[in-house]
């Protein structure tokens, strides 16, 4: 389609919220469920997959260790790590977690090919986590659900506008559908991929969210990946702890996050620059560490709900939490296909286990609120490394099925915020998409940044825009503000039209301007 008619059909479709609405709506459906179905398979090959792990290293090592036994152990680590190279070529933009490339694909930065990356993220997702890898499943599963979304709108010819949205909608069904937690997906679009709340976005997220958990749990029932229902509440004079623990976590998670951005550097030296060595030797390393802690390999869900439920001295929870941390920084910074997500809570809870052993120790707490400070670890140490409160907050509140615990969880989290804030820490996934920005090559962006397209941006109490006339503002040179939408009312711009915050505003313009036109609307 020439590019005026398609910018000319956008521009029609705005103006027609009601109908627009309703489509994103029912498109927002079948993108969940199409998500639902391939994220809930997915979850079944990695947890057939561990099993199968399992069986064969018990049926390999049943006579003891011999000499032939570990060839034919290395041999296997070989050809799988052969294989994982190969996945990485064949589709470079299905490596690492997915979430930095989502983020880029919503910005109008990068084109996607949505349906290499789903069988490519696919297979080599369940193979490497399959081996013990400590990766998550949630990040590739907000990739692949987003590639979902990108496919029913290559499908339907619909515009890239409204691709956007359903490549939202398409995350949110993801997340939804990996963590059985519908309202964890919708904030986690608009807290993180989008940094805006938006109508029409809201529409497409919510819908494909319900839709992915609607058919996860027809698949596979109703629990959700950590269960940590009928927990006692807390009492206010132990809210200190939760303050401490918020604090505590603030600083391990920017500590993290620095391991997880600078494990990378590992492998541009020596012989780690050759992928295949590289790839062998994580393998055998994590192998090697699941001989002794099993429990530390892959995402890490059942070492959680062990700790949480289960007695264990303070020297061996300090062993698990160290030897998570550097699986995850070793298996993260390889680039393979997996993400930090799930890794990164188990991290939080671990910590929390540590921090609970304490206090239970020193008789500052009761034993009985052990799981109370791991969940609340959980959401302090993923916020302080994602800078997402909102979601963190949501995510640990749907795993408890009571809403008795949003206040602990929402203090903790804040405070780890407060923190990194103070040590002006950056966002994981903000700094991924940057590097990832850099090491793209120029011409591949160049294709996607410099097509125009219609711009839906939100003005911020107390940004530039913000209560200024249209004409007062300097646009970047390329723009042309065509549509602002206040509420259910919609105003044709002019250089006397006045904007003021909460208006929404439709920007013709390149995808290569954004953060030009981001500091004009954003506080």
């Amino acid at each position: 389609m020439d590019a005026r008619l398609r910018v000319l059909s956008t521009y029609k479709l705005l103006n027609n919220a009601r109908y627009f609405r309703l489509r994103l709506c029912l498109e927002g459906i079948a993108t969940g469920i199409a998500a639902g179905i391939i994220i809930s398979i997915f979850r079944l090959a990695l947890i057939e997959g561990g099993k199968l792990r399992e069986t064969l290293l018990a049926a390999l090592f049943s006579g003891g260790i011999t000499p032939l036994t570990v060839m034919i152990w290395l041999a296997a680590l070989m050809l799988i790590a052969a294989i994982l190279v190969w996945f990485k070529n064949a589709e470079p933009q299905a490596a690492g977690s997915g979430i930095p490339q989502v983020k880029g694909a919503i910005a109008g930065v990068f084109k996607l090919r949505w349906l290499r990356i789903l069988l490519v993220k696919f297979m080599a997702c369940t193979l490497a986590i399959g081996s013990g890898l400590s990766l998550g499943r949630a990040g590739p599963s907000i990739q692949m659900g987003s590639a979902c979304g990108q496919g029913i709108s290559r499908l339907l010819a619909r515009p890239r506008v409204e691709e956007r949205y359903l490549l939202s909608g398409g995350a949110a069904a993801g997340l939804a559908a990996v963590f059985n937690a519908p309202l964890t997906g919708v904030i986690f679009v608009l807290e993180e991929l989008n940094h805006n709340f938006s109508g029409l976005l809201l529409f497409p997220a919510l819908s494909a969210s319900l839709a992915a958990t609607l058919v996860s749990r027809i698949m596979l029932g109703r629990d959700t990946v950590f269960d940590f229902s009928g927990l006692p509440f807390m009492q206010f004079s132990d809210y200190w702890i939760i303050l401490l623990a918020g604090f505590i976590c603030g600083v391990l998670g920017i500590l993290f996050n620095a391991g997880l951005l600078n494990s990378g550097r590992l492998y541009n030296n020596g012989i780690f620059k050759n992928a295949y060595i590289s790839n062998f030797l994580l393998l055998a390393i994590t192998g090697t560490a699941g001989f002794y802690l099993p429990e530390a390999l892959g995402g890490g869900d059942d070492l959680l709900t062990d700790i949480a439920f289960n007695s264990y001295p303070l020297t061996v929870l300090l062993l698990f939490l160290a030897a998570k941390v550097v699986l995850t920084l070793l298996a993260f910074g390889s680039g393979l296909p997996g993400g930090a997500f799930i890794p990164t809570l188990v991290t939080g809870g671990l910590i929390g286990s540590v921090v609970a052993a304490i206090c239970t120790q020193t008789e500052v707490l009761a034993a009985a609120y052990k799981a109370n400070i791991i969940i609340i670890c959980m959401a302090a140490f993923f916020t302080a490394s994602v800078r997402t409160p909102i979601t963190a907050t949501v995510l640990v509140m749907e795993m408890t099925g009571s809403f008795l615990h949003l206040f602990p969880l929402a203090l903790a989290s804040l405070t780890a915020f407060a923190t990194t804030e103070i040590w002006r820490a950056k966002p994981l996934y903000g700094e991924l998409l940057l590097r990832l920005l850099h090491s793209t090559k120029t011409l591949e962006r160049n294709h996607a940044e410099y097509e125009r397209d219609i711009i839906e941006l939100t003005v911020d109490t107390g940004s530039t825009a913000d209560g200024r006339l249209v004409r007062e503002i300097t646009w970047p040179r390329h723009t042309l503000l065509v549509d602002v939408k206040r509420g259910d009312e919609e105003l044709i711009p002019e250089g006397n039209t006045r904007l003021h915050s909460g208006d929404t505003l439709y920007i013709l313009g390149y995808a290569a301007e954004l953060a030009e036109l981001e500091k004009l609307v954003n506080k």
